[in-house]
């Protein structure tokens, strides 16, 4: 009888003590789930809080579980950092801060190593928990191999002179999203994979767009806008409120509340996309001009971020400017050049040749001189590669054909040029018209925006 009611109280107390490490179990499980949520809400701080609340009042969790709690609160300081830009700000000689690459390693040897133990505590009073918490330790280091990978294409990207070609900095973004897609098992870590994603999309977005409107694809640069846009409006899943998104809103931060912005990172993306709105404005100012009225085009123009026809007007008023022209080179181009309008899919045009190959555009304030574009076309081939180099934006001549004229010529993108004609050389002498053609040229070029990422 005393033999059985051992028996009795020894299964109570088994049964006691599994409940009590389910509750554990269950209590770090919505720590960990309360942290992720607010990290992938940029609420770093308050995170943070919750991890330090945690490891202050808990003893029974044992080291390990503190271990990783701390790797949590390393995981909040790298993101503040992250999405604040720190990690593209000069470093001086005299400095001795840490860089940002160098404690993503450091968290990723102690992920390994906590994940080691928990993988060796499989046998212990709650396996499915370690096995969990293991998988965990490797979801939150592919996290970071891909913000590692995210890093080094930012700092690449300030680095940039020139968009002259982005396709490889596209390609490195989809491969990015593409290995932590394949190595991601899901779980706890899923509102970190939103934000991941959801950043990943856009910047290859932006990236792919750019090269669109620079090789003249209406439609596709369109729908990648429009994209874009709608992206940027679901940011963490806030919904902006239309009148909420103008040229204002979209130049400086939204507010998240009276206390807390929106990080760099986010505005760096905003001014991205405003930039491209500006430049596909004025790639396909006649195609847009089509479908509304001058007035009306006028206005939408001005709501742009930078409104290039308004200061080739303001140039035409104090220069003798015979007219401004946006080049194509079509020659080789994939897809083939499909000339102004639509086009039916299954409609190819044959390409240009001769003169033809290279269209022009655009043309400000009238249609392109035709008795030139011979002397525009010959420059144009004879100093491409020269003005391909970024320390050569642009190139100044005057008279180069014994035409009396002053030529302007500029390349925004490897198979777009800036041209303008003026009637005379006092121009020369006008620095404020040549700057505020330089002005133009750098911003089609993108040369602001990629600098302002290590402005901050």
């Amino acid at each position: 009888m005393a033999q059985s009611t051992d028996v009795r109280s020894l299964d109570v107390l088994e049964a006691t003590s599994t409940m009590a490490v389910d509750r554990s179990v269950s209590k770090e499980q919505k720590v960990l789930e309360e942290c992720f949520k607010l990290i992938g809400n940029l609420e770093y701080d308050a995170a943070k809080a919750v991890c330090e609340k945690e490891k202050d009042g808990v003893r029974y969790s044992g080291p390990t579980w503190l271990k990783f709690l701390g790797e949590i609160v390393r995981l909040c300081a790298t993101e503040k950092q992250y999405h604040s830009l720190e990690f593209l700000e000069e470093q001086r000689w005299y400095t001795r801060r840490e860089g940002l690459k160098d404690i993503y390693a450091l968290a990723l040897t102690e992920l390994g190593r906590i994940g080691d133990v928990y993988g060796a505590q499989r046998g212990g009073t709650a396996p499915g928990w370690e096995r969990k918490m293991a998988t965990l330790c490797s979801a939150v280091a592919v996290f970071i191999k891909a913000r590692r990978e995210l890093l080094d294409i930012y700092t690449q990207l300030a680095a940039v002179q020139a968009a002259m070609d982005l396709t490889t900095a596209e390609a490195l973004v989809v491969q990015v999203l593409s290995r932590f897609n394949a190595h991601y098992a899901g779980g706890l870590l899923d509102p970190l994979k939103e934000l991941l994603s959801r950043e990943v999309h856009l910047l290859q977005l932006l990236l792919q767009c750019q090269l669109q409107i620079s090789n003249w694809q209406f439609l596709p640069s369109l729908f990648s806008l429009r994209t874009c846009q709608q992206k940027l409006k679901e940011w963490h899943g806030l919904q902006f409120e239309d009148k909420r998104f103008t040229k204002r809103s979209v130049r400086s931060s939204f507010s998240l509340s009276k206390t807390q912005q929106w990080p760099l990172l986010y505005q760096w993306l905003c001014k991205f996309n405003a930039t491209l709105v500006s430049k596909f404005s004025f790639y396909f100012q006649q195609t847009l001009s089509d479908q509304c009225s001058a007035p009306e085009m006028k206005t939408l123009l001005g709501k742009t971020d930078f409104d290039i026809i308004s200061r080739l007007a303001a140039v035409k008023r104090r220069s003798d400017l015979l007219v401004f022209a946006l080049v194509f080179d079509s020659r080789n181009a994939v897809p083939p050049f499909p000339g102004q309008g639509y086009r039916l899919p299954e409609c190819v045009p044959e390409p240009p040749v001769g003169l033809a190959s290279y269209p022009a555009l655009l043309a400000f304030p009238a249609e392109y001189p035709r008795q030139l574009w011979p002397d525009v076309v010959s420059l144009i081939q004879e100093h491409s590669s020269r003005l391909s180099v970024p320390s050569t934006p642009s190139i100044k001549f005057f008279d180069p054909t014994q035409s009396g004229k002053f030529f302007f010529l500029g390349k925004a993108d490897p198979r777009m040029y800036l041209v303008a004609v003026f009637a005379g050389r006092k121009v020369e002498k006008e620095s404020s018209v040549i700057g505020a053609l330089s002005e133009v040229l750098g911003y089609l070029r993108l040369t602001e925006l990629f600098a302002s990422l290590r402005a901050g």
